[in-house]
């Protein structure tokens, strides 16, 4: 019976998973190893040139095989492995990283060693490379080995991800257990049943739901080995299917519904309009970067996007665990009802593709004629790997044939690696035509390995492109670093060739020649060939121009957090409008500005954060009136921009303020829509960096559709900027504005309208308010989530973002709390979301004494059981202490928002309104709303009995058509609006009807 050592059991465990070749560089802790792994039969060792290009060949490996194992030694050699190591991690491919150590001896006698930090302890490797795989183990007792080695493979067989298996040099030849069956190691994860029949019938009431259904394909795709049952999903749903540029391939391009790679300005044409004209994108694999979004303009509304992960679905509303993509995919395809809405319309707008010309003969060579005789070269057997770079967006425009395959390195990004990893692509796949389109300067980083391709008579066809810098830098941020020394690439074949090599080398610098070169490159099998194609160094692609200049705008965003360049910014407007225009009114729009904004701080609070909310009132109106008398709702496009801009922005600010205070009734607004004669405001970027940018001018009457790809790219600008606190402010507010209106008919709710008003509305009335205040509710935590996932130091929100969550988590408790034959599964979610919510205000406030007592009452809330929310509700809503400040707050908030409403008396006094024309059926009052624009003047506002019925006037039309697109959190596509049963109640007949007025008044 043979003795098992730790290094034939790891040798037999890589031949068992598919490993035939592994790579490697040798080094003194790591050569006993080796010669374990040369005496498998079943397993070839190969060579690199250093371990970066080790750790990257196997990533290649790994592409073509699903796994790979690179062997480096300690430190000094796995330092270096480690990027490609990261890079794997980053790509969802499984490679095992196997570095050899010191003898187990010197880490107890403290001795000191070569090739370490010069500390007595030997862990930081490990520690290091936990970071960046999925499984990191050391062995330290050879008895271990055995549970070690198949707990990393495993977990990099499931994950998806690297492992690192760290192996002493006396260690290797130590006798350990034999290997058990492999298929302990290998099996598949498998979903959870109940779970997967749930989650396909969750998605398929979403996709019932959905008009305009496509499929978005990402790059986790190829590590849920779905690219088959994906293709399954598709022929059953019948719609257009896109790709992101990280999958290209992993859809057949040749198929019917292939509509092409979404990238934003950088989209194959007709990609980006089909997919953000679609209503319900299932996103499979999808990963969304800075690179794969082009700097974060080419996002789906979340609203619209269901994804699947790995093991995971989930859309607006559902969220499932431990589904696998693959099986969720091919049990899904038996279940959807075909909808071919999308690929019809692409159909539609699908520009028409022409042949494209080749160059005239003699000319220089361009990037467009060398991308056409690539494309040409392509067979069903190509593999073409795109180097970081214009690479990238030369690659996405290939047809590619049916079986062909493209790689790419977009999430991490290293240039260089596709010297390399197309090297171990191509010991992986034999049989596979690869071509790889690289730059000077990528190449220069990992050219060592072209060496090893002479060496192993590898038939690779590289196409150089030589314009002698790193040109996706300089589109991103240009400088004299992103030049770099020129070499005779073409020259430098001969010498990795010596005395024994085959490879080819060729300098073209016209049309002809690359075609000679191109010929010569197919009739050389013994070897590689590289093509130093000559171009000029402005020659890049378009879509790398907008594509780098939108990833620059990303990567400029000034931090979140507040310091001397925002003051310097805040500091240098005010003296831009101090010196142009004059010091009497322009200085009171400013100070009144500050006044509504400014919250606690080393200054006196302003009037929002003291709820001095009659205050806010008076500095409101007197901004605006200020406002119009300088005429800042005109254009003066005489000024210089940045005063051009501020001007606007001092109108815009005063407009949406006064907007929020009118409460959406138009007989409070002074800024009225019509009355805004100026353009809109820049993007932030442009008025920090100074770039004059002209907008549209507000049309209220204009057609919102082609508003929410701008808006959702603002949306997620904002999300990721220093703009987060008021981004997600706004949107709290906004639902919470919605709560507060729908909570009146929750009944036996604390803060309902009393039971005798309650009776007389329609049952079916009061049940619709209680589905919408609950979906707000859910809303305002969900936007609490979201902060919680974000994973970063948030910055200072308002109190007000508290009151929120406590308010709507009140709501859902309540909700729940009534609601018969609740599940446990559902009593269960409801608390997970109580205790999100609690997570996420934790996260924001911390221990500010503003928010404790909010904080105080979220957290015996989320320990409530629904059972007891009426215990609960006594007690919270008991009044409190006299030292209790924000109680009294709050209900000085209500007294006075109640005050005014039964002493305001609005009158439509504008022109086009006959003075006492009589309204007696509701359906003519709104009609007639419907054709008014209600004008607010001085002599509107006029006191009346507490007692007395509100005017007609007061009750109109909520919102007109300029203002019906409300954003909700993290997407701005759908329109909301209050419901017309609700305005049916709020009418002037129902309220005289009822005689509730006053009742209101004093409840």
């Amino acid at each position: 019976m043979a003795t098992w050592t730790v290094g034939s059991y790891l040798a037999e465990r890589l031949a068992q998973i598919g490993i035939e070749r592994h790579f490697v560089v040798p080094g003194d802790y790591n050569l006993v190893l080796l010669d374990k792994l040369q005496k498998h039969p079943k397993l070839e060792e190969i060579g690199c040139a250093n371990e970066l290009n080790c750790s990257f060949a196997a990533e290649g490996y790994a592409r073509a095989k699903g796994v790979a194992a690179a062997v480096v030694t300690f430190s000094v050699g796995a330092f270096s492995a480690f990027n490609g190591i990261g890079g794997a991690y980053a790509e969802n491919l499984p490679v095992i990283l196997i570095s050899g150590s010191p003898n187990t001896n010197d880490a107890g006698a403290f001795h000191l060693l070569h090739h370490t930090l010069g500390t007595h302890n030997f862990e930081y490797q490990r520690e290091m490379a936990e970071k960046i795989t999925c499984a990191a183990v050391a062995i330290r007792r050879p008895e271990d080995a055995p549970r070690l080695i198949d707990h990393a493979i495993r977990s990099a067989l499931l994950a998806r991800k690297p492992a690192y298996i760290e192996i002493p040099t006396n260690l290797s030849n130590s006798p350990c257990a034999p290997p058990g069956p492999i298929s302990a190691v290998v099996a598949p994860e498998r979903s959870d049943a109940e779970t997967l029949v749930a989650a396909v019938k969750a998605v398929t009431d979403w996709l019932n739901h959905r008009q305009k259904p496509l499929i978005l394909a990402g790059p986790k795709l190829r590590a849920g080995r779905a690219e088959a049952q994906l293709l399954e999903l598709a022929n059953a749903l019948g719609c257009a299917v896109a790709v992101m540029p990280g999958a290209k391939s992993f859809f057949p391009e040749d198929h019917p519904q292939f509509v092409g790679v979404y990238w934003g300005e950088a989209s194959t044409e007709g990609a980006d309009s089909i997919v953000n004209w679609s209503d319900g994108v299932i996103g499979v694999g999808v990963v969304f970067t800075d690179y794969s979004t082009s700097g974060w303009t080419a996002l789906p509304t979340s609203q619209n996007l269901l994804t699947v992960d790995l093991d995971r679905v989930a859309f607006p509303g559902a969220d499932f665990g431990h589904v696998q993509m693959a099986e969720l995919l091919s049990l899904l395809a038996t279940k959807v009802r075909p909808n071919r809405s999308t690929i019809v319309e692409y159909a539609r707008i699908r520009p028409d593709k022409l042949p494209v010309p080749a160059e005239k003969r003699g000319l220089a060579l361009t990037r467009h004629e060398i991308a056409r005789q690539i494309q040409q070269l392509l067979k069903p057997e190509s593999t073409l790997f795109v180097e970081t770079g214009d690479a990238w967006f030369n690659g996405m425009q290939m047809k590619l044939p049916k079986d062909s395959r493209f790689e790419i390195e977009m999430q991490w990004g290293h240039i260089g690696w596709s010297i390399p990893s197309s090297f171990g692509y191509a010991i992986g796949a034999p049989d596979r035509h690869v071509l790889v389109m690289v730059g000077d300067g990528s190449f220069q980083m990992t050219v060592q390995e072209v060496s090893q391709m002479v060496r192993l008579r590898l038939p690779i066809i590289i196409f150089l492109m030589n314009n002698r810098g790193y040109t996706i830098e300089v589109e991103i941020h240009d400088g004299l670093y992103n030049r770099i020394k020129n070499w005779d690439y073409a020259g430098m074949v001969q010498m990795f060739n010596a005395e024994d090599g085959h490879a080819k080398g060729f300098r073209v610098k016209t049309e002809e020649e690359l075609a000679k070169a191109i010929e010569a490159g197919k009739e050389n099998t013994a070897g590689p060939t590289l093509i130093e194609c000559t171009i000029d160094q402005d020659d890049c692609t378009r879509e790398l121009i907008t594509w780098g200049h939108y990833v620059a705008l990303a990567n400029a965003r000034p931090s979140a957090v507040t310091g001397s360049r925002v003051d310097v910014t805040t500091a240098g407007a005010w003296d831009l409008i101090a010196r142009s225009w004059g010091m009497d009114l322009v200085p009171r729009v400013m100070l009144d500005d500050v006044a509504l904004r400014r919250r606690a701080g080393a200054a006196e609070p302003g009037s929002l954060e003291s709820r001095s909310f009659s205050k806010a009132f008076m500095l409101i109106a007197l901004a605006a009136r200020s406002a119009f008398a300088l005429r800042l709702n005109y254009e003066h496009p005489q000024l210089p921009f940045e005063q051009q801009e501020i001007r606007r922005r001092i109108m815009w600010s005063i407009w949406a303020m006064e907007k929020t205070w009118s409460g959406g009734v138009l007989e409070f607004k002074l800024c009225h829509d019509s009355t805004m004669h100026i353009r809109l405001p820049c993007p932030e970027d442009c008025l920090e960096n100074g770039t004059a940018v002209e907008m549209e001018f507000f049309d209220p009457d204009a057609t919102v559709t082609g508003l929410g790809t701008p808006l959702n790219a603002l949306a997620q600008t904002h999300a990721q900027g220093r703009w987060l606190a008021r981004y997600v402010l706004a949107h709290t507010s906004w639902h919470q504005c919605h709560c507060d209106i729908y909570r009146l008919l929750l009944d036996g709710y604390h803060k309902a309208l009393p039971q005798r008003i309650l009776k007389d509305i329609e049952p079916s009335l009061i049940e619709h308010a209680r589905r919408r205040c609950n979906k707000h509710a859910q809303a305002i935590i969900d936007i609490l989530c979201a902060l919680l996932d974000l994973r970063i130091d948030l910055p200072l929100f308002d109190s007000d973002l508290a009151i929120c969550a406590f308010h709507s988590a009140f709501i859902l408790h309540f909700v729940h709390s009534t609601t018969p034959d609740r599940s446990e599964m559902e009593d269960w979610r409801a608390y997970s979301r109580l205790q999100s919510c609690l997570e996420a205000v934790k996260k924001a406030f911390g221990t500010s004494p503003v928010t404790s007592i909010h904080l105080r009452d979220l957290e015996a809330l989320a320990s409530t059981p629904f059972s007891r929310h009426h215990e609960f509700a006594k007690m919270i809503t008991a009044p409190r202490s006299q030292t209790d400040i924000l109680w009294t707050a709050e209900s000085r908030q209500q007294l006075e928002r109640s005050n005014l409403t039964r002493r305001a008396n609005f009158i439509n006094d504008s022109p086009d309104v006959e003075p006492d024309s009589p309204r007696t059926e509701h359906g003519e009052a709104r009609g007639k709303q419907s054709e008014e624009r209600i004008h607010l003047t001085h002599a509107s506002f006029q006191q009346r009995p507490s007692h007395s019925s509100p005017s007609p006037a007061l009750v109109s039309t909520l919102e007109d058509d300029a203002t019906k697109v409300t954003p909700q959190p993290w997407q701005w596509d759908e329109m909301y609006n209050l419901d017309e049963d609700f305005e049916t109640l709020l009418n002037p007949e129902t309220l005289d009807a009822h005689s509730w007025w006053g009742d209101v008044d004093r409840w």
